[in-house]
C-alpha cells in the first residue's frame, strides 16, 4: 500500500551530539563537533530513505572522515567551507561513499540537511581509511 509520511519540525527536537553519542565516538570529534545539534526527520532502515537536519556552531572544523554510503548535503543557512570552495544557503553537494573529506563552517555556523539512500551510521577516520577499519555511530 502506498502512503505519505509527514514529519512536523515542531514534533522532533534537536539533540546535541554529546548528549547521545558513545564516548568512543566523541573522542574522535573536536569540541565544536560535540556541540553539533541534529534531528532526524526520517531514520532510514529496511531500505528506506534517511534525512537528518544538522546545526553546526560557528567555525566548526569537522574531523577528516568518510562514510560507507553516498551523502547529499543541502545548505539551509550559513556556510560550509570545503577548502577554497564555499557552499552557502541553497547550495548542495554529493559525496560518494568512501570519500575522505572535512569541512569548516562559516562565522555564523551552518544548518544543513543530510540525505542518504538508507541509514548509514559509519564514521571512518583518516587513519581508519588507511587501515580499512571503521567506527559505527548509533543514535
Amino acid at each position: 500500500m502506498k502512503k505519505i509520511e509527514f514529519v512536523h519540525s515542531k514534533d522532533i527536537g534537536f539533540r546535541k551530539v554529546s548528549d547521545f553519542a558513545p564516548e568512543t565516538f566523541l573522542e574522535l570529534l573536536s569540541k565544536e563537533e560535540r556541540e553539533t545539534e541534529v534531528r532526524t526527520h526520517f531514520p532510514g532502515g529496511d531500505g528506506r530513505l534517511f534525512l537528518m537536519e544538522i546545526k553546526d556552531v560557528p567555525n566548526t572544523q569537522a574531523t577528516h572522515h568518510a562514510h560507507e554510503k553516498d551523502e547529499i548535503f543541502f545548505v539551509l543557512e550559513g556556510e560550509m567551507h570545503f577548502g577554497s570552495r564555499i557552499c552557502s544557503a541553497g547550495d548542495s553537494m554529493h559525496i560518494l561513499g568512501g570519500t575522505l573529506y572535512a569541512f569548516r563552517t562559516g562565522p555564523t555556523g551552518c544548518r544543513y540537511l543530510k540525505f542518504t539512500g538508507t541509514a548509514d551510521n559509519s564514521f571512518i577516520t583518516k587513519d581508519q581509511c588507511q587501515n580499512k577499519n571503521r567506527t559505527d555511530v548509533r543514535e
